[in-house]
């Protein structure tokens, strides 16, 4: 279905694609103009790891690979990670 506005339709996801090229467009210009990088750096990996420790204490290993299947990326802690759970989770349903 699409939404229609002014002289233009379009549908939500021709819609969310272009607010996602505005939102990216305006932040890596900020980040350029003020030669601050890390604004583009994505700190959502360290608030899985942190989060995924915490549940690993709790035992929740089915809730750890469901917040690490979020990640795109892995790296060797995130990849650490999941050997570990994967190796929980297989001896607890053994």
């Amino acid at each position: 279905r699409e939404i229609g506005y002014y002289e233009k339709a379009e549908t939500a996801g021709e819609i969310l694609l272009r607010n996602r090229r505005i939102f990216l467009n305006k932040w890596r210009g900020i980040a350029s103009k003020d030669e601050n990088k890390q604004l583009m750096t994505s700190l959502f990996p360290s608030f899985v790891i942190e989060r995924a420790h915490g549940l690993i204490a709790e035992g929740n290993y089915d809730e750890v690979q469901r917040l690490l299947s979020l990640l795109v990326e892995d790296t060797p802690e995130v990849a650490a990670l999941r050997r570990f759970i994967a190796v929980q989770v297989s001896k607890k349903n053994s």
